[in-house]
């Protein structure tokens, strides 16, 4: 659902102190000194489909891009044909430049008004944690829409095991709805953007946390004409039921509560995306504005308690309505393959006649943003977490728990993952080495246990699906408890589809 946003290179970069500098492997690294390099993209459409319309895409890089965005519904041929709200419909591409293929539809309203999504599901922000992806949504029944008095728009989850089937999570409940709702005396008066509610919902994942940035235009910290304020969730529970904490204040956060909630906002702004950048341990947020020199894209770096902005690049664009960071599969930004000290931002999002929504498309601008940090203070291991690495002459690497696990034959790596970069020995090097999976390495389970993979190390990796035993060429066998107990257990291996 839209809400109405505010707002040739423009660069301007802030930098403020909080930065600070980190030492690898005893190693004093200075602050980061920010460049923009290799601009790529326009305002053209890298993505057009005919008599539709789409905008605030969610972006993977997944191997190949993969893209969930908000079309319309339509039944039938225009210009008789019917509609039936906003839908989510996925795509892939091999560059964030396209080609992009025909989108499909996914993810539907729920088909009935007495749901908070029974009109419109929109806004997708998806993320990968633990082999399972989760689809994070605003929902809206269109109920005497746009009346002052109509249902807010409400946050949504969903579950899949591959990115196209999906399961609504929280019995189909919204997860987080508008703080005021039609009800409250101090509901806003207005219809349209202050009415809007929760929604425009980005996700990304951190050391066990599901950080949730989103739009409240009714929350209490809200611009008062606007409705325009973000806001920040954290929790371990991927519904948002139990464990919430809340962004109180500048790098503060505390458990949600009815008094706390909506009272400090990260940003006044509408349909942020953002995503955790493991080279500079912070927070990158995308938004869009119209400063005095036009339209730009808008990139903001966060400490990682969310603090104090560090640092802020932008780049003037034309827009439509909010931007989608492309970003590894848990929500980090994807790792620069081929030289240390480089973050690659690519942002895709609508362009088109603000008038004329139905008829949006998407378009994709990026750059390099280089921070003059060396290879020693790039944190590698962190950057291409989840990643396999290859380099002449050494074998295959899956990037897990900030190491590599090494493979001897290549059938087992894609069933941990599907993004493979091959990198100059010298990023390499600099993650640590880990343990060896052997073809036919032997796979034990005990009562109650998973299958797991007893590795050089001689620790016991559980793994989540049969098909990489199969892979390995590994048989599986059953220890008895006391024996399995004797091992020392390492990370899970999740599969993904």
């Amino acid at each position: 659902m839209r809400s109405r946003g505010y707002g040739v290179w423009g660069l301007v970069v802030l930098v403020l102190f909080g930065m600070h500098p980190r030492a690898a492997d005893g190693v004093a690294c200075p602050l980061p000194v920010f460049a923009v390099q290799a601009p790529r993209g326009g305002d053209h459409a890298v993505l057009r489909v005919p008599d539709n319309y789409e905008y605030v895409p969610s972006i993977m890089h997944d191997g190949a891009y993969r893209m969930w965005v908000c079309q319309g519904h339509y039944e039938g041929v225009a210009p008789g044909r019917t509609y039936h709200g906003d839908q989510i419909a996925y795509a892939t591409a091999p560059t964030p430049s396209g080609p992009w293929s025909t989108p499909v539809p996914v993810f539907r309203n729920a088909g009935d008004r007495s749901h908070f999504d029974g009109m419109h599901t929109c806004d997708p922000s998806v993320v990968r944690v633990h082999g399972r992806y989760y689809l994070y949504y605003g929902g809206h029944n269109d109920i005497v829409y746009p009346d002052p008095g109509y249902a807010a728009s409400a946050i949504g989850v969903a579950v899949s095991h591959d990115g196209l089937s999906w399961t609504r999570l929280n019995g189909g409940r919204p997860i987080v709805t508008a703080v005021r709702d039609a009800g409250h005396p101090e509901y806003p008066a207005l219809a349209g953007t202050r009415g809007y509610g929760a929604g425009q919902p980005s996700v990304t994942w951190l050391d066990g946390w599901f950080y949730l940035a989103y739009t409240d235009t009714t929350g209490y910290a809200s611009n008062v004409v606007n409705g325009a304020g973000i806001y920040v969730l954290r929790s371990t529970d991927p519904t948002f039921q139990s464990n919430v904490q809340a962004l109180v204040a500048p790098g503060r956060f505390e458990p949600r509560t009815s008094a706390n909630v909506t009272r400090y906002r990260l940003l006044e702004a509408f349909s942020v995306d953002w995503q955790f950048v493991d080279m500079l341990d912070a927070f990158a947020v995308a938004d869009v504005t119209v400063p005095p020199a036009g339209k730009q894209i808008r990139v903001t770096l966060w400490d990682r308690g969310l603090g104090t902005m560090t640092a802020s690049v932008a780049r003037g664009a034309e827009w439509s309505e909010g931007p989608g960071l492309v970003s590894r599969p848990d929500g980090h930004a994807v790792p620069a393959a081929t030289s240390c000290g480089r973050v690659p931002i690519d942002v895709l999002r609508s362009v088109g006649s603000a008038g004329a929504f139905g008829l949006w498309d998407l378009a994709h601008v990026g750059f390099d943003l280089t921070t003059g940090l060396s290879c020693d203070c790039s944190r590698l291991p962190q950057v291409f977490e989840g990643t396999v690495v290859t380099t002449p002459g050494q074998p295959w690497a899956l990037v897990v728990d900030r190491k590599r696990l090494h493979f001897q034959i290549a059938a087992p790596v894609f069933q941990l993952s599907k993004t493979l970069l091959s990198v100059p020995l010298d990023i390499y090097a600099r993650i640590p080495a880990g343990p060896s999976m052997f073809a036919g390495a032997p796979v034990y389970y005990s009562d109650g246990t998973p299958g797991a993979f007893l590795l050089s190390d001689g620790r016991l990796w559980p793994a989540s699906c049969y098909d990489l035993v199969v892979a390995n060429q590994s048989s599986i066998g059953y220890i008895p408890a006391w024996q399995w107990a004797a091992h020392q257990i390492g990370p899970p291996l999740f599969c993904v589809r």
